[in-house]
């Protein structure tokens, strides 16, 4: 085993620190930020459902169909008629009259000093989430960050980044006012110095990096992300 090979625990930045993710290779994600959304925000009709609703709405999200997960069944085998079934995806939601977690909600709203803690820690738990989008850097974190927040085309006129089209396309159909750039990027850069780095090839870095990737792609099963 070789020590120096070792990974990085994994970081995460906001765009205000992202001038400090790593100019290395390495395994990416990104994440939906639990914000309160004060817009939304009103003390008689701001439930914790509410809030589920609007949050859930963006992992409903599949990148095949390019909008909410729904998808149709047809049946042709009667003489004279045609039978659809409509599948759509869903999350269960929080009973607002029986819940526990209902009730501190209210509270908690009710409550400036305490909302403003507990928003901080809301943000905090974002990282707990499902992540929106996996990829891998084969050079830099650092510059497929700035790929990925920048709408750059490249010389055949197409976007960079399919993540940032996709998510600011559907965020724009669905009314939430998030970017790319708002969200959580999350990352494990493979190598502790780019020194480690170039003790292999091109070929073994890209080799795990796919593997790792393909790996997380079928086990966390990402919205955003193209298969």
């Amino acid at each position: 085993m070789i020590n120096h090979y070792k990974l990085l625990t994994f970081h995460y930045y906001t765009n205000e620190t992202s001038s400090e993710i790593p100019d290395l290779p390495g395994i990416y994600g990104w994440y939906f930020p639990l914000y309160l959304f004060p817009k939304l925000y009103n003390e008689d009709k701001y439930s914790v459902n509410r809030y589920l609703t609007f949050i859930n709405s963006v992992f409903l999200y599949d990148s095949a169909i390019r909008g909410s997960a729904e998808t149709f069944m047809r049946t042709d085998e009667f003489a004279w008629e045609r039978h659809t079934i409509s599948f759509k995806k869903g999350r269960t939601d929080i009973d607002d009259q029986k819940s526990k977690a209902a009730e501190c909600w209210k509270d908690i709203m009710s409550n400036p000093d305490l909302r403003e803690t507990f928003s901080q820690y809301l943000f905090e738990a974002s990282v707990l989430l499902p992540p929106l989008y996996i990829g891998q850097a084969k050079i830099s974190l650092k510059q497929r960050y700035k790929q990925h927040i920048t709408v750059m085309k490249n010389n055949e006129g197409d976007e960079v980044s399919k993540f940032n089209k996709r998510f600011t396309d559907f965020m724009a159909e669905t009314k939430i006012a998030v970017q790319v750039n708002d969200l959580i990027f999350g990352c494990i850069p493979l190598f502790y110095t780019e020194e480690a780095q170039h003790k292999l090839s091109e070929d073994h870095i890209e080799a795990m990096l796919l593997v790792i990737e393909q790996v997380l792609l079928r086990t966390a099963c990402p919205p955003f992300s193209g298969k």
